[in-house]
């Protein structure tokens, strides 16, 4: 077994499908929508850290250190790289996109601020999320409505429709939109099926795929009928 030093982080989840780079924070307030209510109530959190480990070699760095009033979101994307996540700053209403490359990092590189945008854009920090590609920030609410709130190659955008209740937004390939969605029966025999679905940028539906879709490599995909 080995050891890494994470100062009481005790979980790494993947960083995207990289099957290279792991993550792990210590939630002080929760995941980021919880730490933004939390903010909104006046009740009192602690920044929150975030920690990447390299696998095999377990290799840590810490490349952004919080700081009060600040706090991460998921990692989510790993692209050409680059790790790109969510810093969101509270006191100052702000949503910050970084990137750096973790390899890089090792070796004393910066990282890179990609945009700061207003934080007004989310109505809150419920599933806001990185996608790709391009590098895009997403949120999809509780009641299903799914926005896209800002592209890298296009700055703010004004994109959000309607979707169904156990559907989620996979990634982009132009102008095309892929979800997943899943549905399940219990009578007469209990079924449970996937599918893909792919969409505009208005909210039309393109085309419906039998099977649901992997995401195998970082931006390779998969439809598993």
């Amino acid at each position: 077994m080995k050891t890494i030093k994470t100062n009481g982080i005790y979980h790494l989840s993947p960083v995207g499908n990289s099957h290279i780079w792991y993550w792990g924070t210590d939630h002080t307030g929760g995941d980021l929508y919880e730490a933004a209510e939390l903010y909104k109530a006046r009740h009192p959190f602690s920044k929150n850290r975030a920690v990447y480990v390299r696998f095999p070699e377990g290799r840590l760095i810490e490349p952004v250190i919080a700081k009060e009033g600040q706090y991460f979101g998921v990692p989510s994307l790993y692209h050409a790289d680059i790790i790109y996540t969510l810093l969101v700053d509270f006191p100052q209403n702000e949503i910050h996109i970084l990137a750096f490359n973790p390899d890089e990092v090792l070796d004393g590189a910066a990282v890179q601020t990609v945009a700061i945008l207003p934080l007004w854009i989310a109505d809150d920090c419920y599933n806001l999320l990185l996608k790709t590609a391009p590098v895009m920030l997403t949120r999809q609410s509780s009641d299903n409505y799914f926005q896209i709130l800002w592209t890298e190659a296009n700055g703010l955008m004004d994109i959000g429709f309607q979707i169904k209740e156990h559907e989620s937004f996979s990634h982009a390939e132009g102008e095309i939109l892929y979800f997943h969605n899943w549905w399940e029966k219990e009578e007469p025999v209990y079924e449970y099926h996937e599918e893909t679905i792919s969409r505009n940028l208005k909210g039309e539906i393109l085309e419906r795929i039998n099977g649901g879709i992997f995401e195998v490599h970082p931006q390779k995909y998969w439809i598993l009928e």
